[in-house]
Order: structure tokens, then C-alpha cells, then sequence
């Protein structure tokens, strides 16, 4: 079966993608998996950190020093990373690809807790005299490593192959992959903190439709219109249309 290894320990995160692959892979974290690790989130967009970090794991996987059980003798193996962030229209897109370290004003990339990073945001609204703004949460999920499906000999793809095939039709060969998923929740941010469920910005976040936050919301309806979940599921998809049926 399928295994993905997830570069994040974000508890939050890994609930929800263990949730959205739990039928067609093997789930483990980045702490599972024993690798220590926070790549510096250098990209200038969200697909470019998101990258990153996917990368940086996959590079880590391929340490014969590793010991896990769980990667051993792995014919499918993928590394999913996120990165996602709140952009705030009268904030320009702040704190966008900054929203986990937005409280933090030193040099370092270190994230700050997520009670900093609302103070901070609600500390910049009060600034331009407003108890709240449209602004949306961006997604993108990222996927590389190594997957078995069918491929048309001769058809154009990003993949890369490892296996050359003499079948003039398709044929299942070990494949190398690297797509990206976006997805966006259009809403408002607002001043007030509401509600207990969800994590980071949640709380002040109201989406479109509703009249209640994220936070407040059941996390099966949180689910069906989550950013994170756009992205996921696009991310799903795609493996499944490119894995051997």
C-alpha cells in the first residue's frame, strides 16, 4: 500500500490529512518517522515553501542511517508537505507566507504560538481602525517521491520514469512525482476570538456563508469547505489517477 510521510508534527494537519488519505494510503509524521528537521521556509510564495519542506524530508529519507521499520523495503513512498497562511486584504495579503512567525520580530525564522501571532493580527487591524476585513486562507500541498501506475508510452507527463516499458499502450512503472494542490477559503477576519475548536487563526476567521468562525463551526462542516481539504483533495486525485488501478 501506499506510504505517505507527512513533513510536518502539526497535530492539527495530520488529523486532517489522515482524514482525506485514510482509504488509499498508510499515514506516518515526520516524528513517526524519526526525522528532526524544520527546513527554513525561504520561498516567496506558498508552492515555493511548500517545496521546500517536501524536499527537505525526501532528501532525509534517503539516509541509509535512518531506522524505521515503516519506510523498509517501500515501493511507494511520497512526502506531503503544506504550506498555508492568511491573507488580509487591508493588510495588503499580510501575514500571508508569514502567518506562523507573524508575531515574531526578530531575524530568525522561528514560528511564533498562535495566540502571538492573533494578537499581533488583531493589534494591526485596530491600526487601520476596523473590526474586521475580507481576506481569505491559501493552501498549497506538495507531493514528491516515488509511485507504481500506468503511463502511456509516448504521452507527455512531468513525471520521470524508472522502468522503460515495451508495451506500445501503458504499462506500470516506478515513477517518479512532484504536483502541487492549491485551495482558498474566502471569508472576513474579524477582531473577536471565537470559538474553541480548530487551531491558529481559526477563531477570528468567519467564511463566507456563515455567521459563525471557524472554530465554531463542527469540524465535518469545517471539512467541506477547508482551504487545506481543496488542496488535499486535488493532491488525491491526482495520485489516484496516476497509481496502477
Amino acid at each position: 500500500m501506499l506510504k505517505i510521510l507527512i513533513a510536518s508534527n502539526n497535530e492539527g494537519k495530520i488529523k486532517e490529512i489522515r482524514e482525506i488519505f485514510k482509504e488509499i494510503a498508510q499515514i506516518q509524521s515526520q516524528k513517526e518517522a524519526g526525522i528532526d528537521i524544520e527546513p527554513k521556509e525561504t520561498g516567496k510564495s506558498f508552492q515555493e515553501n511548500a517545496l521546500i519542506k517536501a524536499y527537505a524530508v525526501f532528501e532525509k529519507l534517503q539516509d541509509k542511517a535512518l531506522k524505521n521499520e515503516w519506510l523498509k523495503d517501500c515501493d511507494e513512498i511520497l512526502v506531503l508537505a503544506d504550506d498555508s497562511g492568511i491573507c488580509v486584504d487591508i493588510l495588503h495579503g499580510e501575514p500571508g507566507i508569514k502567518s506562523a512567525r507573524y508575531a515574531n520580530t526578530s531575524d530568525n525564522d522561528t514560528n511564533s504560538s498562535d495566540e502571538q501571532n492573533r494578537l499581533k493580527l488583531i493589534s494591526e487591524l485596530q491600526k487601520h481602525k476596523v473590526r474586521e476585513s475580507s481576506a481569505r486562507f491559501v493552501a498549497c500541498v506538495a507531493i514528491i517521491g516515488k509511485i507504481i501506475g500506468k503511463v502511456k508510452v509516448g504521452a507527455k507527463s512531468h513525471v520521470k520514469s524508472n522502468a522503460k516499458s515495451h508495451d506500445k499502450d501503458k504499462s506500470s512503472e516506478s515513477k517518479m512525482i512532484e504536483f502541487c494542490g492549491f485551495g482558498e477559503c474566502e471569508g472576513k477576519v474579524i477582531t473577536q476570538q471565537r470559538g474553541d475548536n480548530g487551531f491558529g487563526y481559526d477563531c477570528m476567521f468567519v467564511p463566507d456563508g456563515f455567521d459563525k468562525t471557524l472554530a465554531e463551526l463542527e469540524p465535518q462542516v469545517k471539512n467541506t469547505i477547508s482551504h487545506r481539504k481543496k488542496a488535499l483533495e486535488q493532491v488525491r486525485e491526482y495520485i489516484s489517477e496516476h497509481k496502477k488501478s
